[in-house]
């Protein structure tokens, strides 16, 4: 959390509680793992086994087990809340807190190829290595108890997103596409890009209306994180489709058609509340223009 913005957000809620909240300069918090032990990594542990007995188990496993990740976070100071009123002060959590987000690449036989940190993209809420692979959109887990309910945020399959660009693209290939199967290629267009905030989609089998999607709120029916700037890529079997999209304030769905043997290229869009009851719209694009349009984007892991 930005430190700024969480001492601003604690002082107007301690204000309202009658505790003023003190920053004060403390050693760094423990971190999740000692040098020694990520030293070890690419060094004495270099297959999944030999690392997750090192490390534990990963926060993300994505692409059948070749990329793995985890995420922890160094706290720097603490806050402290000094009583107004006849209460007892609390820890408050860090002043700020770096995050820290370990990227291991393995071979298809379980072998480690890569090892590296993601660093934070500058004007981006993503988190990149030199190596092309993105994690991002971290979501609430739940709070610390020891800090008065301080909220808690981390990177979770599903809910976050892990992306590639770059190489990387190479080393983790699309979906491989059956004779009998279509590819789907879907992107948040321009226009929903420019709100900096990606969509949540599932493509289900069906028409929409089969399902009862636009008035359901079921957010499990919503499966992927699809970021802004970044496009997804699913094989299919021939048939009808609805992608179920969350744009943050209501799920809907919307409908189209993948022959078997072709090529599908949809921009999400998102109709007018005024006018469309779906909020989710759908723009075929011709294939030339699409690639075109794509060429600089991340593609999403699915897994």
């Amino acid at each position: 959390m930005n430190s700024v913005r969480q001492i601003v957000t604690l002082a107007v809620l301690g204000s309202l509680s009658g505790c003023i909240p003190i920053p004060l300069p403390t050693h760094a918090s423990k971190a999740r793992y000692s040098e020694t032990q990520l030293a070890s990594v690419g060094k004495e542990a270099q297959t999944r086994e030999e690392i997750r007995a090192r490390l534990g188990a990963p926060d993300l496993e994505m692409a059948d087990g070749r990329a793995w990740i985890y995420a922890w976070e160094v706290g720097h100071g603490k806050i402290f809340a000094i009583p107004l009123l006849p209460l007892a002060a609390g820890d408050l959590g860090p002043i700020k807190s770096d995050q820290f987000l370990l990227v291991l690449e393995f071979d298809r036989d379980g072998s480690l190829q890569s090892k590296g940190f993601a660093a934070k993209d500058k004007g981006t809420g993503r988190y990149c290595t030199s190596e092309g692979v993105c994690i991002e959109h971290d979501v609430e887990i739940g709070t610390d108890a020891n800090r008065n309910g301080l909220v808690l945020t981390g990177f979770r399959k599903y809910d976050s997103a892990v992306t590639v660009r770059g190489s990387a693209k190479e080393r983790f290939p699309g979906p491989a596409v059956q004779a009998a199967e279509c590819l789907l290629t879907i992107w948040p267009d321009v226009e929903w890009s420019r709100r900096g905030y990606g969509v949540k989609i599932d493509v289900v089998p069906g028409l929409s209306e089969h399902h009862g999607i636009p008035q359901t709120s079921n957010p499990a029916l919503v499966r992927w994180w699809l970021p802004s700037e970044s496009y997804a890529r699913f094989a299919l079997s021939g048939g009808d489709y609805s992608v179920i999209g969350d744009d943050g304030v209501k799920i809907s769905a919307a409908d189209f058609s993948c022959p078997t043997g072709s090529r599908v290229y949809l921009a999400i869009g998102r109709a007018a509340e005024a006018t469309q009851e779906h909020l989710i719209v759908l723009r075929h694009i011709e294939e030339d223009q699409a690639k075109a349009t794509i060429s600089g984007m991340s593609r999403l892991i699915l897994d």
